[in-house]
């Protein structure tokens, strides 16, 4: 699918004007690539959104754009990267039901909260679960997030602990 993806975008873009993709386009396409089950497909991906915002002047990411980019980036272990277009992505309301993705292709926000556990990096997850909260979006009905000696510190079904975890920053996202 993303090569037929790729093929249609190259005749859009050497379209007349009326042709030229737009940021949907530019969507359907990252979005082709995110979801291919063959390779890396990180270098296509950054290579689009560069043409994106350098070739096309009026074409822009947006909310769709920018959850597809964390997906990916998640996806291939590039958290900083990852983290990078999250920050963006949250200026958008109601940007974690975007990510969220209704729970489809691996629920990419739950991928990418898991992310965050396995590198230790407990800033970005409050970070992300406050813009959770602020778009009222729950944690995955299946996930919890543990410290390493398995004490409960955010869970969709147990209240969360009133005082910090005993190792500080060393959390697991269980899903």
């Amino acid at each position: 699918f993303p090569e037929i993806a790729a093929n249609t975008f190259e005749k859009m873009q050497c379209g007349e004007d009326f042709m030229k993709p737009d940021t949907e386009t530019y969507n359907w396409v990252i979005e082709a690539h995110n979801r291919a089950n063959s390779g890396d497909r990180c270098q296509e991906v950054i290579e689009l959104v560069g043409h994106m915002v350098e070739d096309y002047k009026r074409v822009q990411p947006n909310v769709k754009t920018y959850a597809l980019l964390v997906e990916c980036f998640t996806k291939y272990c590039v958290v900083n990267e990852a983290l990078r277009h999250f920050r963006a992505l949250k200026c958008y309301p109601g940007a974690m039901k975007v990510l969220h993705n209704d729970g489809k292709h691996g629920d990419p926000l739950s991928v990418y909260l898991r992310a965050l556990c396995l590198e230790g990096r407990a800033v970005e997850l409050l970070e992300a679960l406050e813009v959770m909260a602020r778009d009222d979006q729950s944690i995955s009905p299946r996930a919890m997030i543990v410290n390493r000696k398995g004490r409960t510190l955010v869970s969709s079904w147990i209240e969360p602990l009133q005082q910090e975890a005993e190792l500080g920053f060393e959390v697991d996202y269980i899903a």
